[in-house]
């Protein structure tokens, strides 16, 4: 009985011995976000938007971690779902990487896909061209006294983006005879010298930092003898 009963524990143990091994979860294919790309999204804010993520349908795996990190801030965001896709509310206007992890509740492996790049766009921005600079001094047809041969020349700019770079001044005898005197003005006032008993026509030219260029109306002075 004992010779049967030991035949019995090494017949079991060469049936398990002879089991076919458990398999690991495969690679996850990814699909969408497109690799190196600035991917579709749903946007739920100005700085947010909902971001759909998809992958094949990966062998003998039963759940996926969906892991996206913010190349920027090196922010993780992970979600486990038993589905090929899940959405992802994410900042805008940043790069990210993503990857899926199979995971098994057979195996103890987890197996990570390859890894992605693609960018989520932040708030497309309309840049505005700046209005026409606003002459101030001298007004038109006034009656100017020099101060030491020359005169300040006085305007006020505004641009809706905020992005004024710099100002310049035109100036001549007539309007035939205008000609930038001063480019590259950075702030909105300018000093210039002039000849006495003349008279001057001067306008400003503002430009943003997209180049946009608008022009002023000129304004005529005379200046004293």
């Amino acid at each position: 009985m004992r010779l049967v009963k030991n035949l019995h524990i090494v017949l079991f143990f060469v049936l398990m011995g002879c089991k076919d091994p458990i398999p690991a979860p495969e690679a996850a294919l990814l699909q969408l976000p497109e690799a190196d790309q600035s991917c579709l999204y749903v946007s739920v804010g100005s700085t947010t938007a909902r971001v759909l993520f998809s992958w094949d349908l990966a062998q003998h795996t039963d759940t996926y971690t969906l892991n996206v990190v913010n190349l920027t801030t090196q922010k993780l965001t992970s979600i486990r779902t038993e589905e090929i896709r899940a959405t992802l509310t994410l900042d805008r206007g940043a790069p990210f990487s993503w990857e899926v992890v199979s995971s098994s509740e057979l195996s103890n492996v987890e197996t990570p896909s390859l890894s992605r790049l693609f960018y989520l766009e932040g708030v497309q921005r309309f840049n505005f061209v700046p209005f026409p600079a606003k002459l101030v001094s001298p007004q038109m047809d006034q009656l100017i006294d020099l101060t030491d041969g020359g005169v300040s020349l006085v305007w006020i700019g505004l641009d809706l983006d905020d992005d004024i770079v710099s100002y310049s001044i035109a100036l001549g005898t007539s309007e035939e005879t205008l000609n930038e005197v001063a480019p590259g003005v950075e702030s909105t006032n300018h000093r210039v010298n002039l000849l006495a008993n003349t008279f001057y026509v001067w306008q400003v030219l503002t430009r943003d930092e997209s180049n946009n260029i608008s022009t002023s109306p000129y304004f005529r002075f005379q200046t004293a003898p």
